[in-house]
């Protein structure tokens, strides 16, 4: 590895301990360890004899002392069977660990190095990571504004400012997206004409179906709610007209007024006048007659 003109050469192969370090070579030796106990199976048939003979032992009055003599014998060997184990492990695993913090003291100084060079590598790092960006935005801007949509609405993936990630999968993945905005604008533009229709023949506003759409409501329920919306003025007006005729059937007239014959409130005035309807079908007339009785108003044809 080559750094501010120098050389470096580090190599290291585990089966002969070596590691070469800028052509100087660091030996590592070191033995397995190995503990001989050659006497173990013998020792252990013996302490089985011993659990066997205990197995079934029962404490009694008459063999209290020599059942804690036994005890404090067994108590023993294993405390002395233990102390062994501690001392020689602790031997074995001592170089070990000194060996451990040789290198995690190592280990400490390149990191200390690495350290000051990454963190001066990150701010280089970081503005070639904002630059991608900052043309990507601006991609983005002319791509949308070319298909007529909002760039806003484009979801953007962090990945894309990678160093790693090319241009063309950015691309490839912009126009989809930008391909789906401009459907939705197209459908958006479509539905909005269907609602003006169907409000137009319905003779109610339409401007807050337009909100629905924008929430992504289905139009299919848009155009039912308009309907059920007409339904509901119809019904609205059906009873407003019947109230009205009610009460207008109920007044007493008495000369010019109409007085309400609960309270002897004077409503309203009456008044008696002639109309003069030139060339009227006969539909006409019959539709005419209809309304004067559906709200009790009295009339006589002249001639």
């Amino acid at each position: 590895m080559t750094l501010m003109g120098t050389t470096w050469r580090i190599f290291i192969m585990t089966n002969n301990q070596l590691i070469q370090f800028d052509g100087i070579e660091y030996p590592v030796s070191y033995k397995p360890a190995e503990i001989i106990f050659p006497k173990y199976g013998e020792m252990k048939d013996n302490i089985l004899k011993v659990h066997d003979e205990f197995a079934d032992w029962t404490v009694t009055p008459q063999n209290l002392k020599s059942s804690k003599e036994v005890r404090k014998n067994l108590n023993k060997l294993k405390r002395t069977i233990n102390s062994q184990r501690i001392s020689i492990t602790s031997g074995i695993q001592k170089p070990a660990k000194m060996f451990k913090a040789n290198i995690d003291d190592l280990i400490a100084i390149i990191d200390e190095t690495t350290k000051n060079i990454d963190s001066q590598l990150k701010h280089y790092d970081d503005k070639l990571r904002q630059d991608k960006h900052d043309q990507h935005v601006k991609f983005i801007k002319q791509a949308c504004e070319d298909a007529g949509v909002d760039p806003s609405k484009i979801r953007y993936n962090a990945s894309w400012d990678n160093k790693t990630y090319s241009n063309p999968k950015f691309e490839a993945e912009l126009y989809e997206q930008v391909d789906i905005l401009r459907k939705n604008k197209q459908q958006l533009e479509t539905n909005k004409r269907i609602i003006i229709q169907k409000a137009d023949e319905l003779g109610i506003p339409f401007a807050h179906y337009f909100d629905q759409l924008q929430r992504e409501v289905p139009l299919d329920e848009i155009l039912n709610d308009m309907q059920a919306e007409k339904d509901e003025l119809i019904a609205i007006a059906k009873k407003q007209k019947e109230t009205k005729q009610k009460e207008q059937a109920d007044l007493v007239k008495h000369g010019d007024k109409a007085i309400d014959p609960q309270t002897g409130e004077v409503k309203d005035k009456t008044y008696t006048f002639r109309l003069e309807f030139q060339n009227v079908t006969k539909y006409q007339v019959d539709q005419l007659n209809s309304f004067l009785k559906d709200w009790g108003i009295k009339a006589r044809r002249i001639k």
